[in-house]
């Protein structure tokens, strides 16, 4: 009894908040039983189902109870979209003075001057919907009924009657042409940049993708097939054993395929995507998870694209790296170079009518008229000129 005693008070107390309080089947995995409890060797308990695991570097860094709580709400969304929600909910709980409530009508009655605070400081409808949805998000509730936040609604209505929504307008090859002709002409980071436009444009690739492209993730049968580029991988080098999840898609699918250099794209007069795609390869270090364009940040791939753009004197289009995703499948229609079926799959948009913008010619034509036809031939020279210009 004096030994049992001893041995009991010499064991160390876990401290408060610790993991070692959690139960054993959840601090160290599924419980292994004794030699003494094991069945024998001819029942049918020997082998007992697998039971599969995250390894155990996924639940890193999330001892603290707070954290851990939510955790899975807060992967119901992507970190920029988490973060954007905290931005706009806390701008909402300062104007407010106070924390939000969960009740529906008294947060009805504080958010709608706050909306109308952020329409007179020159904010876009966005910035309302966003708030909405960050408020929705954070308190968990659910706006989509029509008796529910009455006067928001409302507010909202009237913000987009004043101030009309307007879809991004595409870029036309003729100005990305130009643009890639300078950032070509600037410096080796600027080539970097003119390449990543040029794939983003053909691939229909968002910003933040075409940047995310490593060596492992482009594939090719043969010299003579086009490439094939796996946009938010679920697999691969470094994905195994990451901390978390690999980041999805927008669209949140997982191991979308994109075609470069395929029959339509040659057919369209850009034999240059495959050489692209192929010095890419050459260039990039040999790490199978290294990046394609290692060393070009979104920041900096956004700076390079706007200093280009005032180089080349095309405000008046109000260019970013983003409208490539747009022009590329506008161009396409427009010159009939892939059905709108082929341009849906390609751009991985999960809704038809997100892609029925792209059929709105005149919106491409519009930006074309943008340009004076002096700077519309140098345009075309330039993308005559664009494998050169790439160094291909």
């Amino acid at each position: 009894m004096l030994t049992s005693a001893r041995s009991s008070a010499s064991r160390p107390t876990p401290a408060s908040g610790s993991l070692a309080l959690r139960p054993a089947a959840l601090a160290s995995g599924p419980s292994t039983p004794s030699s003494s409890a094991a069945p024998p060797a001819g029942s049918s308990r020997a082998r007992g189902p697998r039971v599969q695991r995250r390894p155990a570097a996924a639940t890193a860094g999330l001892a603290h109870p707070v954290v851990r709580k939510h955790y899975l709400k807060s992967r119901s969304v992507t970190p920029r979209t988490l973060a954007g929600y905290d931005y706009w909910y806390s701008r909402a709980e300062a104007f407010c003075g106070r924390r939000l409530p969960r009740n529906v009508e008294e947060l009805d009655r504080l958010l709608e001057p706050h909306l109308n605070e952020l329409y007179f400081e020159g904010e876009l409808v966005y910035a309302g919907k966003q708030t909405l949805a960050a408020v929705a998000f954070h308190l968990d509730l659910n706006f989509q009924p029509k008796d529910i936040m009455v006067r928001c609604k409302r507010a909202l209505k009237g913000w987009r009657t004043a101030v009309p929504e307007r879809s991004r307008d595409p870029c036309p090859w003729v100005a990305l042409a130009l643009v890639c002709e300078h950032l070509s002409a600037s410096s080796d980071l600027g080539l970097a940049a003119a390449r990543a436009a040029a794939l983003q444009m053909d691939g229909y690739f968002r910003p933040s993708e075409v940047l995310a492209i490593r060596r492992c993730d482009v594939a090719q049968h043969s010299r003579s097939t086009p490439f094939a580029i796996t946009v938010a991988p679920s697999r691969g080098p470094g994905v195994e054993a990451a901390a978390v999840a690999p980041p999805r898609a927008k669209s949140g699918q997982y191991d979308d395929t994109v075609l470069i250099g395929d029959r339509a794209s040659l057919d369209a007069g850009r034999p240059w995507t495959r050489p692209l795609v192929r010095r890419l390869l050459t260039e990039a270090p040999k790490a199978a998870d290294s990046l394609l364009f290692n060393g070009l940040t979104l920041a900096k791939y956004e700076g390079l694209f706007k200093e280009a753009v005032e180089a080349c004197r095309l405000q008046a289009l109000h260019l970013t790296p983003h409208m490539l995703r747009h022009g590329g499948p506008s161009e396409d229609i427009l010159n009939h170079v892939r059905t709108i079926a082929q341009i849906q799959e390609r751009g991985r948009w999960s809704a038809p009518a997100s892609v029925r913008n792209y059929q709105k010619q005149g919106r491409i034509l519009r930006q074309l008229s943008k340009m004076p036809p002096h700077q519309q031939r140098l345009g075309r020279a330039a993308l005559a000129a664009l494998p050169r210009l790439l160094r291909l």
